[in-house]
């Protein structure tokens, strides 16, 4: 009876720690998780890499932001997130939590703003000018688009390093950025995310 209680308790640790193992090599780790959402960012599967950040912070509104662009814009910001490289120089885990510290090389976001509304102040366009000219929405939008397109054009190799920490938290197996503001900055380059995101 005793020998059946002790092989019994033998079993269960053992099925334990085979559990623990099992589990943890199938999560991945903070840095390979931040380096799979650059690489879904980099080929544009933007769902994918919604699975890396918080659902309600600024990086998942500006990645529907940018799901809900034109075609002529998205195709603009495929060629800026298709642009962006990562190189990881440490990560320091505790508690469920990690802090990467990585260089990221993006497109000079603060070059493509000013730019951008550069060619925006140029238009001139006030109610009174769309009155008189008759312009209608179709024409402002176009306007917008070719400003916002040009500008990404003209920078895309203008490319800046920005040093970072990138917050991550695991849940339920899984990490997520929790830094929104800084990713968001370091992403696009030096611009601030206030800028960019509604």
């Amino acid at each position: 009876m005793i020998k059946k209680i002790v092989l019994a308790i033998i079993v269960a640790i053992i099925v334990i720690i085979c559990g623990v193992y099992i589990y943890s090599n199938r999560t991945s780790s903070a840095d390979e998780s931040f380096k799979s959402f650059i690489s879904d960012c980099n080929k544009f599967q933007l769902d994918s890499a919604k699975e890396y950040v918080n659902p309600n912070g600024d990086l998942s509104k500006g990645i529907s932001q940018i799901q809900n662009y034109n075609s002529m814009k998205q195709a603009a910001m495929k060629n800026w997130l298709k642009t962006i490289k990562v190189n990881i120089l440490s990560t320091k885990k505790e508690n469920g939590e990690a802090v990467i510290v990585a260089e990221i090389y993006s497109p000079n976001g603060k070059e493509i703003y000013n730019e951008f509304q550069q060619s925006m102040n140029s238009l001139n366009i006030d109610s009174q000018t769309i009155q008189d000219n008759n312009l209608n929405g179709d024409f402002l939008g176009a306007q917008y688009n070719n400003a916002f397109t040009n500008a990404i054009d003209d920078n895309i190799n203008n490319i800046v390093q920005t040093k970072v920490e990138i917050k991550m938290k695991r849940n339920l197996g899984d990490w997520k950025i929790t830094n929104d503001d800084q990713v968001i900055t370091a992403l696009l380059g030096g611009l601030n995310s206030s800028a960019v995101i509604n």
